[in-house]
């Protein structure tokens, strides 16, 4: 399954379930930005599956999260709004969430772009997916 849908709960204990790096998708389901950028997961996924995890994690069902909640998910999981993209080495095994109370992940995205620029922005997202991967 190239993009596995985990609920905001479970969202730590399912990063730890597999040694391939991981990227997790935050989006709300009623807004116009979310969607562009489920857009680019959704070609990424098929085109990474192999060497990357995807997670998509829904944080509210009508728009932008509410401001506690988004003020939380800044604090708990370092996203800064919504949608965001967060990806996370997984070097020999150590993403170990059990262990540890928070982890930095190495690239943050949050930029939501337009379709007129979408070929422009999907093929920089690929280089940058590589060179992180070849790191």
């Amino acid at each position: 399954m190239p993009l596995e849908h985990v609920e905001l709960g479970r969202y730590r204990e399912a990063l730890g379930e597999d040694e391939r790096p991981v990227i997790v998708f935050f989006y709300a389901n009623v807004d116009d930005e979310s969607q562009r950028v489920a857009t680019l997961i959704r070609y990424l996924a098929p085109d990474y599956g192999e060497r990357i995890r995807f997670y998509a994690v829904r944080v509210s069902d009508h728009g932008k999260p509410p401001p506690r909640l988004a003020q939380e998910l800044a604090e708990s999981h370092g996203v800064e709004s919504t949608p965001g993209v967060l990806f996370y080495r997984n070097v020999g095994g150590q993403l170990t969430l059990a262990q540890e109370e928070y982890i930095d992940p190495d690239f943050r995205e949050f930029r939501s772009p337009g379709m007129l620029l979408w070929r422009t922005y999907y093929q920089t997202v690929q280089r940058e997916l590589d060179r992180l991967l070849a790191d």
